[in-house]
This record gives C-alpha cells, structure tokens and sequence, in this order.
C-alpha cells in the first residue's frame, strides 16, 4: 500500500491551505480498507505521486479516493474505465494490467509471438518518454516506438520484470496487539541477497548505472523510486521519464513522491512563493541554485535505505517485519503523516544513516559496512554540493568486487 495521492494545485495569490490531522488520518484509514479489498482481488494499488502545477504558491488537497466496485474488466476501476475505456492499439492484444501511474496504465500485450511492455496515456496528457528515448544503457527500460490515436498515446517498451518495491518485500494489513499495521514479508529474493550479499551489491551498482547513463546526457529522472525501478534477473532496469528533464528545460516540477526527493527541491516546492520572486519557474530555480545530476543521486540513497531498512520509506503507519525470528515495530524513515514537507526535510536533516546500517547490516562484514556507510554519506549529503555524481560513485571502493 502506497500513501494516497494527494495533488498540489499552486495559486498566484492564494495562502497555504492546510489540513487537519485527523481529515488525512481518515483518509489514510480508507485507503487501508480500499488496499485490503484490492488486495482480496488481487489488484495494487495506485501508485502516490505529487502534482504541481503552474503557479507559485500552493494548497494541499487529498485526491478522491476511487471507487471499492471494480469492474470485471482488467481490474480497473469505474474512473479508469472512463478515463481509458477498453480501447486497444492497433496490432496490438492487451494480456492484463501491469501498473498504474498519474496518468496512464501499463499493460502486459502482445503482438504475433513478441510480448510488450505497453504504456496508455489518455489525451490531453503528453508523455515525454519518447524525447529521452535516445538514452541507452542495460539498466534503462527501452523505447521501441510511440503511436498516437484519437484519444491516446501509447508507449511500447520492452519487458523489464517486476518493480523493485515488489522484489523487496510484501505487505498486507493485519492486527497486531489490538492495533491496525502492515505486516511487512522479506521475498525470497532479498533473503538471497542478504546470504549473498554480491547480489546485493551487482544491484545497487546496476541502479547507479543507469543513474549515470542518464545523467551524463545532462538529464534528471526526477522521480526516482523503487517502483520505477524494475528487476529481472537481478538486472534493474529505470523506467517512467514523466518528470524527466533537461538542462535546457524550463518548466515547474511534475509528478514526484517527496519521501524519495532531494532536499533541495522539496524546499523550492514548500517555499516557492519566496523563490518565484526571483525565479520562473522550479526548474530554472533548481538549476541556477543547484545543478540537477545530483537529485537523482539523493534517490537513489534513498531506494537503498528502503532496501536496508525493509521499509517502504514512505510507511506512516507501523509496520512489522521479521528480524531474525523476532517482530520489530519499524516506520519509514522518511514517513510523516500528511505528507508536510517542512517535516520530510527535517527527517532527512537529522538521518542516523551509521546506526541504520549497524542495525540493519549484519549479513556484510564490517569492512563493507564501514564502504557502504561512505557511499550512501556520499550520496545522502543534505547539501548537494557535497553530494557526489553517480559516475564518481561508480568507482566507489564498496563496488570492487564487481
């Protein structure tokens, strides 16, 4: 289960709005039943992203939540339906639904005897998947073509395997001392990785890679996170360049999930009415204070904690994962209620990243521990002018034995 989708609508002159506590924890406690009752249908859930649009201050409001009837259809639901029909690309059979993002859903199809990763994005939303498609590296999801219909964009790519939130671990709602958590499951593939921690560290080196691939073309992904990530064969692969951007680009900031974002763009959102005095927009406000390779860098730190700390680093509700016969009660690390990024920034400000690793490392020897420790120091520094380029970290002693 992800946090629900909560959509930031900026206003010129308009004040922040806030939320009350107790709205956003009923909205959460929804979202928990709505999860279970996906769950029983074997559907997953809708992914959690920001939206911010263009203007320079902004007021949070929770998204409606979809409806619990589901149509028999593909699992969707009634506003998917609507949104996208049952509407097929030409040449194309849909097998079953993969995914769904902000503004589109990924399907499983198949042309002749080729199988096809298949992105629908309904009009008017662009994607901007086909504009970095020149961007080639093992571990970056490949465009094969982009067709546009009447009401459509559809985006073929090639199969990646599945996302790295779900090779981590499973989650499922349950009581635990008279209270709601998330029983948190280690996949036997995590389990593989902690007894041959080589394997660990092939797929962190992959991640970096195609980190380092996209950002040497002068790109940031820009919403980097485990489910954009996928994983086969212990070989990862990035997809979804919605938020993409460019040196050259000059636009206000698109979908992202904050618990994984830099520092330094989470102020600019929580405090654009201070900077759009100087600035037109977010990016040209990130780029002119900042650099941008190095966001990226951030998340992906951020994507290892959640792989060392078995928690979603999003989780705002306790979750109960199994450490070595034993319950432990854990959150993630970077989880607020209500979604506050002042909060978020303080969590990643005041990061334990040494007591994370001790507690969470074990199964490496205290040599790697101590080069993981530098490593993710490298990446997590809370100010990107100390934080290091995923082609520097490439050469990371922690990646010797690769």
């Amino acid at each position: 289960m992800m946090p629900i989708h909560y959509q930031r609508q900026l206003s010129q002159k308009s004040r922040r709005t806030p939320i009350s506590t107790n709205r956003l924890d009923s909205l959460l406690h929804q979202r928990i039943i709505i999860d279970l009752v996906q769950k029983e249908q074997n559907q997953s859930p809708g992914n959690t992203m920001l939206k911010l649009q263009k203007h320079s201050s902004f007021t949070l409001k929770p998204n409606r939540l979809p409806s619990l009837k589901m149509l028999k259809d593909y699992g969707l639901t009634e506003e998917e339906k609507g949104t996208y029909g049952d509407r097929q690309l030409l040449g194309f059979d849909k097998l079953e639904l993969l995914g769904r993002g902000g503004f589109a859903l990924v399907w499983l199809a198949s042309k002749g005897n080729q199988k096809v990763a298949l992105k629908q994005i309904a009009k008017p939303q662009q994607s901007k998947e086909a504009k970095f498609s020149y961007i080639k590296s093992e571990n970056i999801v490949q465009i094969m073509g982009v067709e546009h219909s009447n009401k459509d964009t559809w985006i073929i790519q090639e199969l990646g395997g599945k996302p790295l939130s779900k090779v981590l671990y499973t989650m499922k709602g349950e009581f635990y001392k008279g209270e709601r958590v998330y029983a948190i499951s280690e996949t036997q593939q995590l389990l593989d990785m902690y007894e041959h921690p080589s394997k660990l560290i092939e797929l962190m080196y992959g991640i970096l890679n195609g980190i380092s691939c996209i950002n040497d073309k002068h790109v940031t992904h820009f919403d980097l996170k485990p489910d954009n990530i996928l994983v086969d064969n212990n070989i990862p692969k990035i997809i979804d360049f919605g938020s993409a951007f460019s040196n050259e680009d000059k636009d206000q900031f698109g979908m992202i999930t904050p618990e994984y974002m830099a520092p330094e763009a989470l102020d600019i959102m929580h405090n654009w009415t201070k900077y759009s005095n100087q600035y037109s927009t977010q990016i040209e406000a990130l780029t002119l204070l900042h650099g941008t390779p190095k966001i990226d860098v951030w998340s992906y730190g951020a994507i290892i904690l959640d792989i060392l700390h078995g928690v979603p680093n999003w989780l705002s509700y306790k979750g109960k994962i199994m450490r070595q016969g034993r319950p432990q009660i854990k959150y993630g690390l970077f989880a607020v209620k209500g979604r506050d990024l002042s909060k978020i920034i303080q969590k990643q400000q005041q990061l334990q990243l040494n007591s994370i690793i001790r507690q969470n490392c074990n199964y490496l020897s205290l040599a790697k521990q101590n080069q993981l420790f530098d490593l993710l120091k490298q990446c997590l520094a809370y100010d990107p002018s100390q934080r290091s380029e995923a082609k520097e970290l490439l050469k990371h002693e922690f990646f010797n034995q690769i």
